[in-house]
């Protein structure tokens, strides 16, 4: 499809330079900004006005991550004391991402040790 595309533009570079020197067609394009604009900015922006930083599934993921262990443990079918000892930390009271740090890993990787069973 990319071929066709562009001996079409080839061909017919010289009627398309003129159609968009006119008047109708910066009109047209305008008007498709504006448009545009007017489904694009309500949509990049959450309810409460801030800016969405991607699908829902990050957002849930990043809670997770930042959530005490001893609720997140549940999730995975663990208490505290059994996710504390496959991820080999033991302060209680700390998130997956600050147990990460002090282990110089990612949550997202806790995670995946957390949701390994047991061998």
């Amino acid at each position: 499809l990319i071929v066709p595309f562009v001996l079409h533009i080839w061909k017919n570079w010289r009627a398309m330079t003129n159609y968009f020197k006119r008047a109708p067609m910066a009109l047209a394009l305008a008007l498709s900004l504006v448009a545009a604009l007017a489904f694009a900015v309500p949509a990049a922006l959450q309810s409460d006005g801030t800016v969405r930083r991607g699908p829902p599934q990050f957002a849930i993921a990043q809670a997770m991550f930042d959530a005490p262990l001893a609720t997140v443990a549940p999730v995975f079918g663990l208490t505290e004391a059994e996710a504390l000892a496959k991820l080999g930390a033991t302060t209680n009271g700390q998130t997956l991402t600050q147990i990460a740090e002090t282990q110089d890993s990612s949550a997202a990787t806790l995670a995946q040790q957390l949701m390994q069973t047991a061998q």
